[in-house]
């Protein structure tokens, strides 16, 4: 009687160890899976986030630029060819900004 009370035991013990095991096995997936997620959703914000991020930049800038020296701009421009109001040349600097985004900004070394 004694044995069988001791198996018994042991299958308790087996029963609860495997349950408690399983469980941690579901934990790891789910937060595994969870951080996968969040490294895609914060990949997808990133890379929305970057050109809006340059865009005032440049906008800012730009405004700046207004403000310093904007009537030497308009007439810069203008030697070239280029006929915009002053008031445009934020918007020009935030342009050139979101196109800077989707260039690279370092030359490849050549190894000679």
């Amino acid at each position: 009687m004694a044995n069988y009370k001791k198996e018994i035991k042991e299958a308790d013990v087996d029963k609860y160890l495997s349950e408690k095991l399983r469980k941690v096995k579901y934990k790891e997936e789910t937060s595994t899976s969870a951080a996968l997620v969040i490294a895609i959703v914060i990949g997808i914000i990133f890379l929305f986030i970057g050109p809006v991020i340059n865009f005032c930049i440049g906008y800012a800038i730009g405004w700046i630029s207004t403000l310093l020296i904007g009537n030497q701009l308009v007439e810069g421009f203008a030697l070239i060819g280029i006929a915009i109001p002053i008031e445009k040349i934020p918007l020009i600097g935030g342009i050139i900004g979101w196109v800077a985004t989707f260039f690279p900004k370092s030359t490849p070394k050549n190894n000679n």
